[in-house]
C-alpha cells in the first residue's frame, strides 16, 4: 500500500474518531459542569496529574522504540507485553502507598478513597499497551479509531449517569476506569495476530529498547513537570475550589489541539519513523497544516469567549476571571500546537538525549516562575505560561529542530505567522458583523460561519498549498506523494 493511501485512510478514520470523540466528551463536560461540583472537579484534576505521573512509568518508553526500531520479532515484543503487564501491577501497588504522601501534598483527606479506585486503572492498562502500539506501529488507524469511539461512548454513558444521580468525583473515576477495561479488552482482541501471547519471551534481546526508552522516560517525566505544575500548585496553594474553575475551563479549550493535532502527529509519527530521509518536508507540511486548521478555531474561540462559557458550562462561570483565563488560554494551545509535532521529529531521528536535556531545562525552570506566579493567583500563572512557552519554539527550534530536521527559524515562523494573520483578518471582521446581532446562538453561527468562509478565502490568496490540499483531500483526487515538497 502506497503511504499516500495509507496517510488517507488514517486521516479519514483519525477524523471520525475525533468528531464522534469530540461530541461525546463536549456534551459530557456540559453535563459535568452542571451535575458536579467545583471541588470535586478539582479533586479530579488532582487525581489526574498524579495519574500523569504514574503513567510515564506505565509506558517506559518503550512504545516510541517499538516504532523507531521497527521492532518486529515475536520473542523481544512478547518480552515487551510481559514487562509492561508487570509494571502496570507494580504501579498500582505504589500508587496505594504513596496515598499519603498524595493527601499530604494536597491537604485533601477525601482523596484517600478515590486514589485507590483510580490506581486500579494503571493495572488495567499495562495488559493492552503493546497491542496498541502495534496497531499503530502497523497503520491500522481504522480499528485504532474504532476501538477509541466505542471505549468513548462506553466510559460517556457511565459517567454521566453517575453523574446525574450525585456520584460527584466518583463518577468521573468510574468513567475513567471503565475506559481502561475496555480499552485493554479490544487492544487484546484487536492485536492478538500480531502477538500470540504464547511465544516465549527473549528478554536479553530488549536492551537497546530500554536504552532508547530511559531517555524517552526521562523526557516524559520533566516534560510532564512542565505542563502539570500548575495544577499542582494550584492545588496546593489555592485549593480544589479554584482548581477546579480552572481546570474545566483548560481542559474545554485543550479540546480542540487534543482533537486536530493526534490527527497529524499519530499518522506523521510511524511514516517519518519509516522515511527519515524526508524528515524535514514532512515536519514542515505537518506544521503548516496544524497551524492552518488550529489557529482559526482558537481565534474563533478567543472572540466569542463569553458567549462560548454560558452555553457550555453555564452561568456559575460567567465571571472575569473565567473569561480572561478563556482568551489565555486559547493563546496558550495556539503556541502549544506548535510544539507538540516535535516530538514525530525526535522519535524518528532518534535525538532522544538531545530532547531530554531540552525538556530538562523546562522542567527546571517553569516550576520555578510559577511558584512566584500563584501568589498572583491564576491569571498571573495563565500569562507566564505563555511567555515561557512562547520563548521555548524559538530555543525548540535551534536546539532540535536545526540539528535533526535541518529547519530554519525563517521556515517554521512562516508556517505559523501565516494562518495567524488570515485568523485573525478573517474573524476579526466576522466579529464587528456579528455585533449587530444579540442573540447568542446566533452571534456565534454567524461569526463561524462568516469567519471560516472569509478565512477559506483569504487562505487561497495567501495559504493557497492548504487550501488545495484540503480539496484534493476531501475530493480523493490527490497523487502528489507525501513529504515531496517543502512549503
Amino acid at each position: 500500500m502506497k503511504i499516500r493511501k495509507v496517510v488517507k485512510e488514517g486521516v479519514k478514520w483519525s477524523i471520525a474518531e475525533k468528531i464522534m470523540v469530540a461530541v461525546f466528551n463536549l456534551i459530557q463536560l456540559m453535563i459535568i459542569a452542571r451535575f458536579v461540583s467545583t471541588s470535586d472537579i478539582g479533586l479530579m484534576a488532582m487525581i489526574n496529574t498524579v495519574l500523569v505521573f504514574f503513567n510515564i512509568f506505565s509506558e517506559m518508553g518503550l512504545a516510541n522504540s517499538v516504532l523507531h526500531y521497527q521492532e518486529n520479532r515475536r520473542s523481544s515484543l512478547a518480552a515487551l507485553f510481559w514487562i509492561y503487564a508487570g509494571m502496570g501491577l507494580l504501579l498500582t501497588s505504589v500508587c496505594f502507598v504513596l496515598t499519603p504522601v498524595i493527601i499530604y501534598f494536597f491537604q485533601e483527606a477525601h482523596l484517600e478513597p478515590v486514589i485507590k479506585l483510580t490506581a486500579i486503572s494503571l493495572g488495567l492498562s499495562g495488559f493492552g499497551l503493546l497491542h496498541r502500539t502495534l496497531l499503530y506501529k502497523e497503520m491500522r488507524f481504522r480499528q485504532l479509531s474504532t476501538i477509541r469511539i466505542i471505549t468513548t461512548i462506553i466510559s460517556f454513558i457511565v459517567t454521566i449517569i453517575l453523574a446525574i444521580y450525585g456520584w460527584g468525583v466518583y463518577a468521573l473515576v468510574i468513567g475513567l476506569l471503565s475506559s481502561n477495561l475496555f480499552n485493554t479488552i479490544f487492544f487484546l482482541l484487536y492485536g492478538h495476530s500480531l502477538l500470540s501471547l504464547l511465544t516465549t519471551p527473549d528478554f536479553i534481546s530488549i536492551k537497546r529498547h530500554f536504552h532508547f526508552g530511559a531517555y524517552q522516560t526521562a523526557e516524559r517525566l520533566v516534560n510532564t513537570i512542565s505542563t502539570q505544575f500548575d495544577t499542582l500548585i494550584i492545588g496546593r496553594i489555592l485549593g480544589a475550589e479554584v482548581l477546579g474553575g480552572y481546570d474545566i475551563i483548560k481542559r474545554l479549550l485543550a479540546r480542540p489541539m487534543r482533537i486536530i493535532n493526534p490527527i497529524f502527529t499519530s499518522i506523521a509519527t510511524p511514516i517519518l519513523a519509516s522515511k527519515r530521509e524526508a524528515i524535514k518536508g514532512l515536519y514542515l507540511r505537518q506544521i503548516l497544516y496544524l497551524c492552518s486548521t488550529s489557529f482559526p478555531i482558537y481565534i474563533f474561540l478567543m472572540f466569542s469567549g463569553e458567549a462560548i462559557i454560558k452555553i457550555v458550562l453555564s452561568d456559575v462561570y460567567l465571571n472575569p476571571t473565567s473569561h480572561t483565563l478563556f482568551i489565555l488560554f486559547c493563546v496558550y494551545f495556539m503556541i502549544y500546537t506548535v510544539q507538540n509535532p516535535i516530538g514525530t521529529v525526535i522519535i524518528a531521528s532518534g535525538a532522544v538525549k538531545r530532547s531530554f536535556l531540552y525538556n530538562l531545562g523546562i522542567a527546571l525552570s517553569l516550576p520555578i516562575i510559577l511558584y512566584f506566579a500563584v501568589q498572583g493567583g491564576v491569571i498571573d500563572i495563565a500569562i507566564c505560561m505563555i511567555i515561557f512557552q512562547g520563548s521555548m519554539i524559538i530555543i525548540a527550534q535551534q536546539y532540535l529542530l536545526k540539528p535533526t530536521a535541518d529547519t530554519q527559524i525563517e521556515e517554521l515562523l512562516s508556517c505559523i505567522f501565516v494562518p495567524v494573520g488570515i485568523g485573525l483578518t478573517a474573524f476579526g471582521g466576522a466579529y464587528i458583523v456579528s455585533l449587530f446581532f444579540n442573540i447568542c446562538w446566533w452571534n456565534l453561527l454567524m461569526m463561524g460561519l462568516l469567519g471560516g468562509a472569509l478565512y477559506l478565502g483569504l487562505s487561497w490568496f495567501w495559504n493557497k498549498q492548504y487550501v488545495k490540499e484540503l480539496m484534493q483531500f476531501i475530493d480523493g483526487k490527490s497523487h502528489q506523494e507525501v513529504g515531496t515538497k517543502v512549503p
